[in-house]
């Protein structure tokens, strides 16, 4: 037998990081889980990967919501599950109800940004200078409103440069590296590459796309 509850959560987000199986109960008994991810103004948002993890945090299934912001899930009856869509959270059980209609919703707070502290060594400003040519590591890590490190494997972020005359130039990294996140120190980073660059200072920004800030600018003086 097949039931439905659906979950509004009022967030915003664009990267999905996995889909994993389907667990089933020992009955086999499922319901018509619906998610729904609304704008501050109560519109869908489209292509917002929703994830379902049980309370110890293991990854159930996922998908991406449609144009009204609607995705929708076969889960086992039970509970509770963990449902993310960027950093915004609700955890919901689907009950056993003989009725296909909606069940029940749960309001979750609007997302917001993150807190920044800033590039990590060998990170520095002016006086400072970096031989252009060179690759410089960029690190940094994302944090709760009190300045803790905080898990951020959705973060989805976007090295930007400014040349010294103002203009975005494309942050280029050497290799395969792009972008890397260490789930143990909760750090990002990414290997600026200056090959090619001339001398002067050049302002750095870090855009999530998950949540749409820009942190910055942090300037970089080369020579």
């Amino acid at each position: 037998m097949r039931k439905r509850i659906s979950i509004l959560i009022a967030s915003i987000a664009v990267f999905c990081i996995g889909v994993g199986g389907l667990l089933r109960d020992a009955l086999g008994e499922e319901a018509v889980f619906q998610v729904k991810v609304v704008k501050a103004d109560f519109t869908g948002w489209e292509n917002v990967c929703v994830e379902v993890r049980t309370a110890n945090g293991t990854l159930v299934t996922a998908g991406r919501t449609n144009l009204e912001g609607d995705v929708f899930f076969n889960l086992p009856v039970g509970g509770p599950y963990n449902l993310r869509a960027g950093n915004a959270r609700t955890t919901a059980s689907v009950p056993s109800v003989p009725s296909p209609a909606l069940v029940g919703v749960v309001l979750m707070p609007t997302l917001v940004n993150y807190g920044f502290k800033g590039l990590f060594p060998p990170y520095a400003g002016p006086p400072k200078t970096f031989n252009s040519g060179s690759t410089i590591p960029l690190k940094w890590q994302y944090t709760d409103p009190l300045g803790n490190p905080i898990d951020s494997p959705t973060a989805n972020p976007e090295v930007v440069v400014k040349s010294p005359n103002g203009v975005s130039i494309g942050a280029v990294s050497p290799g395969f590296s792009t972008y890397q996140y260490d789930p143990l120190t909760k750090t990002w980073q990414f290997n600026w590459s200056t090959k090619g660059l001339s001398a002067g200072i050049y302002q750095i920004y870090i855009k999530s796309r998950e949540t749409g800030q820009e942190d910055g600018p942090f300037p970089i003086l080369l020579r």
